[in-house]
């Protein structure tokens, strides 16, 4: 009888079977680091791209509404009622010799008192007072051919903080009417220009914008000056799994500078959740992104920064035969050939930007900006 060998199955052992899924583990744990970073850089890149989309959108809106101005003055909110400057529309006297009398020079704190409505009237006064149209009837009465010019000026406010029923990070459109001066027959009035009328304050970019699904979540700040966003690990709350950014400027207490009209930007941050102040600068959680709006004012930058001369009533010359006050319409930089003229003028500044040139105004993420602007087509 033949013996018959019998082969047993033989099976991994539990020890075998351990090693094979440590072995595994380690390799699904190697795929995962190496490809975390990829998936990490994708994930930034979308949300990068989605931010920069909507701060992109309020970047062109910003160059739309100011780049053809005819007028810009810009004004941090802690800064009105707080600059005084030397009026070139209403200059110093001078004597017969052409020397100037002092204590004449008129200066001027814009909106005196910390209100944009006296901002505003300062900022009509001063680019447009006595400015006339003429409407070419032919009379022989100087009073029928002149009349004020009438025209509309523009504020934008980029709120950082919420006002009434608006909220950080919107901004806003009032746009006023205003005449040259008073009335026809009357070109020294006291009161100077005529404001006629304002609308209310309202939303320049519709509130959906805002607070659609995909951006409730974020918030918008803004900042004059160009600037870029970068890592922060200073900031409380900072860790692995939750990074900030902040703008280097900001951090180091560096002051804003806009030396001219060549000069505007604004910084436009969205970041998610709320900011983090730390009572020295802000901090941005991540995902965040920052656009830059430069503002090229075409118009302004052609007239290097001064306004265009326009038709005004010089009300100061004198004629002897009649002993009286002619009208005549001049132009601002004319003045000198009127027969009996007691003051000079110059270009008016078309462009003010009122910070201190030294850097002494840092940026703050805790007041709105205005912009002070009109244009030559709303003049007539």
């Amino acid at each position: 009888m033949k013996n018959e060998k019998k082969t047993a199955l033989k099976g991994f052992t539990l020890i075998e079977l351990i090693i094979v899924m440590a072995i595994v583990s380690i390799l699904m744990l190697a795929v995962m680091k190496v490809s975390e970073p990829a998936m990490k850089i994708m994930n930034n890149t979308s949300n990068a791209e989605k931010t920069y989309g909507y701060t992109d959108n309020i970047r062109t809106y910003l160059q739309t509404q100011l780049e053809y101005s005819d007028a810009v003055w810009v004004i941090p909110e802690n800064d009105l009622g707080a600059w005084t400057f030397q009026s070139m529309r209403h200059p110093p006297e001078y004597d017969i010799d052409g020397n100037e009398i002092p204590g004449t020079a008129t200066m001027v704190t814009v909106g005196d008192g910390g209100s944009i409505d006296d901002a505003v009237a300062d900022f009509i006064d001063e680019n447009y007072f006595g400015t006339v149209s003429f409407n070419g009837s032919g009379s022989s009465d100087v009073l029928d051919q002149i009349q004020p010019m009438k025209g509309k000026v523009n504020v934008l406010r980029l709120l950082n903080h919420d006002h009434g029923s608006f909220k950080a990070g919107q901004i806003t459109l009032t746009t006023y009417d205003f005449e040259s001066y008073n009335n026809t027959s009357d070109y020294f009035a006291s009161s100077g220009i005529n404001i006629t009328g304002s609308t209310p304050e309202t939303l320049a970019i519709n509130d959906v914008y805002f607070d659609a699904f995909d951006t409730r979540d974020y918030t918008f700040s803004y900042a004059l000056g160009a600037y870029d966003l970068e890592g922060d690990t200073s900031i409380a709350g900072s860790s692995t799994t939750e990074t900030f950014k902040s703008i280097p400027q900001d951090r180091n207490d560096e002051g804003i500078v806009i030396n001219g009209c060549n000069d505007l930007a604004v910084s436009i941050v969205l970041n998610t959740g709320s900011p983090v102040d730390n009572g020295v600068y802000r901090g941005f959680r991540n995902p965040s992104q920052i656009s830059v709006a430069n503002i090229p004012l075409m118009n302004i930058s052609y007239h290097a920064g001064v306004s265009i001369g326009r038709m005004y009533v010089n009300n100061e010359y004198y004629d002897t035969a009649s002993a009286a006050y002619i009208p005549q319409i001049v132009r601002w930089h004319d003045e000198n050939i009127a027969a009996h003229p007691v003051r000079q003028r110059d270009f008016v500044q078309a462009f003010r930007a009122f910070i201190d040139p030294s850097g002494a105004h840092k940026i703050d993420f805790g007041e709105d900006i205005y912009f002070i602007y009109s244009y030559a087509t709303d003049l007539g």
